[in-house]
């Protein structure tokens, strides 16, 4: 099942994705939207990074991954996972050049994704981001606006030091 969730999922087919998840008991769903690739990517960075022909597609894509996730030992895990380079599905979203819309990035707030959530480099979702709506979301969520999740989510002006020698502290 896991590899034909993440297959369905890189050609954006909502219909095949929504058959083997109704097809599959909830412990099956939850194991096959965690495994990771070898880049440590699970499907919601695959659905994050795909192009889908409109929002409504993109939307019920990740409701249904996310509907999956809600069965997994620990959901916020799953949501805030980083690949290999530290970006999670939210910074993956923000990235597309088509997506990222305030929609999708909704949808991954209310699951839990973190806002403050930094990359190897040390960058959060809001800087890969250009739509000004999407921008004002995450920074409001950065503020703890959101569902009082901020205890969770620690603190976003956490300042990412450079070690004399290369590295970060």
């Amino acid at each position: 099942m896991e590899g034909q969730l993440r297959s369905a999922v890189s050609f954006g087919n909502v219909a095949r994705v929504r058959a083997l998840i109704a097809g599959a008991s909830a412990t099956d769903n939850a194991v096959a939207v965690s495994s990771l690739d070898r880049y440590r990517r699970n499907v919601l960075h695959v659905a994050a990074e795909r192009e889908f022909i409109d929002e409504g597609s993109r939307l019920e894509m990740f409701r249904l991954l996310l509907q999956a996730v809600a069965a997994a030992a620990d959901p916020a895990a799953v949501v805030n996972a980083p690949d290999v380079l530290g970006f999670t599905p939210m910074h993956l979203l923000c990235a597309n050049s088509v997506g990222g819309t305030a929609a999708a990035v909704a949808v991954l707030l209310e699951s839990g994704a973190d806002p403050c959530a930094r990359t190897d480099g040390g960058r959060r979702p809001t800087s890969f981001t250009r739509r000004a709506d999407v921008r004002a979301m995450l920074a409001s969520a950065e503020e703890g606006n959101t569902a009082g999740q901020r205890s969770s989510w620690g603190d976003c002006r956490h300042v990412v030091s450079v070690v004399p020698g290369g590295g970060m502290a």
